[in-house]
């Protein structure tokens, strides 16, 4: 079931906020979602990226593609503990700001 209201987290140490430069070549990026983390809301800058929430490589052939300038998504997002999200640059130096959330 998924939540209907979300906050930022309490404060356990992890930075809510977090920016992705998928580099020159472009690179995919890889990060690890804090535990607390229910959702997230991402926007891509300077050039669209893939994101892979399921762990497989991040490609435009199988993501969810976060599109440069448009409003930011809302994703709700339930990583299991080690699993990691993969983003991928349709550009070099795309960059992706993502907010972790939690459920209330």
């Amino acid at each position: 079931m998924l939540a209907t209201h979300y906050t930022l987290p309490d404060g356990d140490g992890d930075d809510p906020q977090i920016q992705l430069d998928t580099g020159a070549g472009p690179s995919e990026q890889l990060v690890t979602p804090p535990k607390y983390a229910t959702a997230m809301i991402v926007s891509a800058r300077t050039g669209n990226i893939y994101l892979s929430l399921d762990g497989n490589a991040a490609t435009a052939t199988n993501c969810i593609e976060i599109v440069a300038g448009a409003q930011p998504v809302l994703i709700p997002v339930r990583i299991r503990e080690g699993e990691q999200l993969r983003a991928q640059g349709a550009v070099a130096q795309a960059k992706l700001q993502i907010v972790w959330l939690q459920d209330t």
